[in-house]
């Protein structure tokens, strides 16, 4: 039987199944269990490949075999993959790659166990700017100042901006701070001619969309 590694070679990254490819970001097993044995062991703990990049340091100790050394490593795999979608975000056109923003958002803010509120900062093509998370809140909530949005964005010469933030709890639907919040920045945005395109709520799997609810 071919190792995880061999098998990649031969047969591309895509053919192998996340346990292997796990194995072989792992190299080595613990003394009662194999890479592979020990890959699966950290998928079913954590509850999958996603959830596994977006654990704690707490929960991916759990595992006998792992702890700092090898949790460092998922961390920067994780800002590895968040770096390429930024980059590619930055290459298009924004509203025009949807799925791609779901992806980096969700990848950004999707999985945290507090909430933030976040922009993407477009040009007058529509391209990325930039995309800075400006505030930090709880669990269940985060208070966010106008002034610091207005602010970055005319710093930024922002034609046009997209808010983002994240519900931990893990409903992604607008409150209704959520909504007189969004209403109230459309208004002051629309006076200084810099376009609200969208509100998004994020959670580490769901995903919702102002626009596309036809709420802006």
């Amino acid at each position: 039987m071919m190792r995880p590694r061999e098998r990649l070679l031969s047969d591309g990254a895509q053919a192998l199944s996340d346990a292997e490819l796990l194995a072989i970001f792992l190299r080595s097993g613990s003394k009662t269990r194999n890479a592979i044995e020990l890959s699966q062991d950290l998928l079913q703990s954590c509850g999958g490949m996603r959830a596994l990049l977006f654990s704690n340091l707490e929960e991916f100790s759990k595992i006998n075999g792992l702890g700092l050394a090898k949790w460092a490593q998922f961390q920067a795999a994780h800002e590895i993959v968040k770096r390429a979608l930024k980059e590619q975000l930055a290459a298009c056109v924004v509203l025009s790659s949807p799925g791609l923003t779901r992806e980096f958002l969700q990848t950004a803010i999707g999985h945290l166990p507090h909430e933030v509120f976040s922009c993407l900062f477009l040009n007058m093509q529509g391209a990325l700017i930039e995309f800075k998370i400006l505030f930090r809140g709880s669990a269940s909530q985060t208070t966010v100042h106008p002034r610091e949005i207005i602010k970055e964005a005319l710093t930024l010469n922002a034609n046009s901006v997209i808010f983002a933030h994240n519900h931990p709890n893990g409903i992604a639907y607008p409150s209704e701070s959520d909504l007189s919040l969004t209403h109230t920045m459309q208004n002051i945005l629309n006076t200084l001619e810099i376009h609200l395109l969208d509100h998004c709520i994020v959670t580490h799997n769901g995903f919702f969309s102002f626009a596309d609810a036809g709420i802006l």
